[in-house]
């Protein structure tokens, strides 16, 4: 069902502070009302409309997958000329509803999308999407541009139609400049000159890891319609890189093509080396795989098929991994239906992945990348590596702990950010200390954060107990704390890391590894204001 509101024109202040919604709104009656971005601080504008979600499931958790399962209302956004120029103003989308059946099949997602974008997932005209498995469903974003955009309510799991009630609510303030943050001094740090790893080929959302033994390996996937993942190695420090995997292209495994995972291990291997594992995400079905005993010369692949993951549940995505010791690899990847973080493991250096270990992290936005502590830090099981990771669940960035080497894990609240804490991964890695730290990125304002959890600390991450994959809890024997509040767990209160003319930013990522206290935060940033997903 397709209905129309239209928000046009200039209103008095006086009239914008006491509006209220209409009475019995139905968004097709009036077929259009007038509105508009107020054009001074403090004001605030509301829409709402009436609907029904129809029955459906949408496992991608993103209504724009497949719009023809969804109700949409279409909202126009008028921008008086000069408003950015003095005021910020800020857009919440929300969705509501009393479950009409169990909530578990009365799951709804709101997408919000400015016309002109693609359908069949997230494009790059997709405000955001929000799917908590709360009755409420919120998509925020700030200054957004003058274009018709469709407000898609939708069922991740919907056995009847849905009635919900949607809101838009416009809110405006001084000033579309913040101040600055000034940077601390350099102290002599920089960039070297940049180094091409591919200067043939063109790879999207690359990785980069390092053995010990400072072997420096990249990857970067090229597209399911190619199924390969492009793959590089440097010797020297990064100077140069040598392609990786099979000529021309570089083939690890018979697949791949969408996301991109390696990992070094942490002991050296019975060749004397640091193994390598590869696993490449095909079309939201698997992941093709491949492991070196010998520093990417030899790739053992699984045969023919190339997938030595039998996954779980309903799509997969973004997968990561990372070694516990010479041979032993976990994997994690975000499964779609039903929702969760899927932990495997396999013992033969990444080749072939045995059933699910773990499930972390129930309706999550995205899992992060892997890291690990010593074993010599587990106070829990001394000797077996501690394995954390990031994650964003709404306004939420948490923490996932396992000091059983990926069997069972436990979570707690790092830090609280209503913006939508997920403009990237939250990544995390830690120094040389076991002290960890997060990154983020908000999609309103688009900053990055840091949080930091001193060790210490660490045992203090036991806010709940997620579900391991009989149903049971994952460590029944730890009390379960019941606390919900970062700084009681330990975490600083977050810092924002881009200062000066930065203004937006996104993907930031952490790398720690050394010395106490000294860690980088990376990000991709411009000195333009606003969704860079949105550009007028």
């Amino acid at each position: 069902m397709r209905r129309t509101v239209v928000v046009l024109g200039a209103v008095a202040a006086t009239a914008l502070a006491g509006l209220v919604p209409l009475a019995g709104s139905e968004a097709a009656n009036p077929s259009a009302q007038t509105i508009a971005v107020p054009t001074a601080a403090g004001q605030t504008r509301i829409v709402t409309w009436n609907g029904v979600i129809p029955t459906g499931a949408n496992p991608t958790s993103d209504c724009n997958t497949n719009p023809a399962l969804a109700d949409i209302e279409d909202i126009t956004i008028s921008v008086p000329p000069g408003t950015y120029d003095t005021l910020t103003a800020t857009f919440e989308f929300s969705i509501s509803w009393n479950p009409v059946v169990a909530e578990d099949t009365s799951d709804e997602i709101l997408t919000v999308v400015r016309q002109g974008g693609t359908s069949g997932g997230e494009s790059e005209n997709e405000v955001g999407s929000g799917d908590t498995a709360q009755t409420t469903e919120r998509v925020t974003a700030s200054d957004l541009v003058q274009a018709t955009y469709e407000v898609q309510a939708c069922g991740f799991a919907n056995a009847q139609p849905q009635p919900y009630t949607g809101k838009l609510v416009i809110t405006t303030a001084t000033g579309s400049s913040e101040t600055s943050l000034a940077s601390a001094p350099a102290n002599g740090l920089a960039f070297s000159a940049s180094v091409a790893a591919d200067a043939q080929r063109d790879e999207a959302e690359p990785l980069i890891e390092s053995a010990p033994d400072g072997r420096t390996y990249t990857c970067g996937p090229t597209g399911f319609g190619a199924a390969s993942d492009y793959a590089q190695v440097s010797t020297d420090g990064g100077n140069q890189f040598h392609l990786l995997g099979t000529p021309p292209r570089g083939q690890q495994s018979a697949g791949g093509g969408g996301d991109c995972a390696i990992a070094l291990g942490t002991q050296r291997n019975v060749d004397g080396n640091y193994q390598y594992s590869y696993a490449g995400l095909g079309p939201l079905t698997g992941f093709a795989t491949s492991t070196s005993p010998d520093n990417g010369h030899t790739l053992l692949t699984p045969g023919p098929a190339g997938n030595g993951i039998q996954t779980t549940g309903v799509l997969a995505d973004r997968q990561w991994n990372t070694f516990i010791d010479a041979d032993s690899v976990l994997l994690s990847y975000n499964q779609q239906q039903p929702r969760n973080i899927v932990v495997q493991r396999s013992d033969d250096g990444g080749l072939l992945y045995g059933p699910v270990t773990a499930i972390g992290g129930a309706a999550p936005d995205f899992p992060g990348p892997m890291r690990t502590l010593p074993g010599s830090m587990n106070t829990k099981n001394p000797g077996t590596r501690v394995v954390f990771f990031g994650w964003s669940q709404g306004s939420n960035v948490n923490l996932s702990v396992s000091y059983d080497g990926g069997l069972h894990f436990v979570d707690c609240v790092a830090a609280v950010d209503k913006r939508q804490p997920r403009a990237g991964f939250v990544t995390a890695d830690a120094d040389n200390n076991g002290n960890i730290y997060l990154a983020y990125a908000d999609k309103v304002d688009f900053h990055s954060y840091l949080v930091t959890l001193p060790h210490g600390k660490l045992a203090n991450c036991n806010q709940q107990v997620t579900t391991g994959p009989a149903g049971g809890t994952n460590l029944p024997t730890d009390a379960v704390s019941p606390k919900n509040d970062p700084q009681a767990v330990g975490f600083s209160t977050p810092l924002q890391v881009d200062r000066d003319a930065v203004r937006t930013t996104v993907f930031p990522w952490v790398a720690a590894d050394g010395q106490p206290g000294r860690v980088a935060v990376t990000f991709y940033g411009t000195q333009s204001q606003g969704d860079p997903n949105l550009g007028s």
